[in-house]
Order: structure tokens, then C-alpha cells, then sequence
């Protein structure tokens, strides 16, 4: 968990790892990795989200911390 300023909010960021099921079965198919930037308003906040395999979330997470960058809330 770490509070960072990113662009011009405020954001607090962490992450878990989960296993990921394929529909109706009891079998993991692979551990995915969940990131949350949690954008803190008045009376709430905003969350963006970001999942993939572990193997491969580096490919993508860019595009998600380049979203989070951006995020302009209107309040």
C-alpha cells in the first residue's frame, strides 16, 4: 500500500495476486495480478483497476499507470 502523487491527484496504490478459475471449474488456471490506484474525492473516491497473469502484467501495466496519470475527476 503506498500513497504516491500522480499527475495532479492524490493516488493511493496497491496490489494482490490472485489464482484465476476458467468457468465451472475447481482448477487454477494461473495466479492473475490486480492493481488498484484508489483516487480519493470528497465523499468517496475513484477506482481504477488493472488484472492480468502474473507472467505478463508488465506488458500492459504502462497503459494502465499512463490512465491513472491522466485521470482527471470531475467533482
Amino acid at each position: 500500500l503506498e500513497k504516491l502523487k500522480i499527475g495532479d491527484n492524490e493516488v493511493i496504490r496497491f496490489h494482490q495476486e490472485r489464482p484465476f478459475y476458467k468457468l465451472h471449474s475447481h482448477k487454477v488456471d494461473h495466479i492473475e495480478r490486480h492493481d488498484y490506484a484508489l483516487i480519493p474525492i470528497k465523499g468517496g473516491f475513484f477506482e481504477i483497476w488493472h488484472s492480468a497473469p502474473v507472467d505478463s502484467y508488465q506488458e500492459t501495466l504502462p497503459i494502465f499507470e499512463a490512465v491513472v496519470r491522466s485521470f482527471k475527476p470531475k467533482i
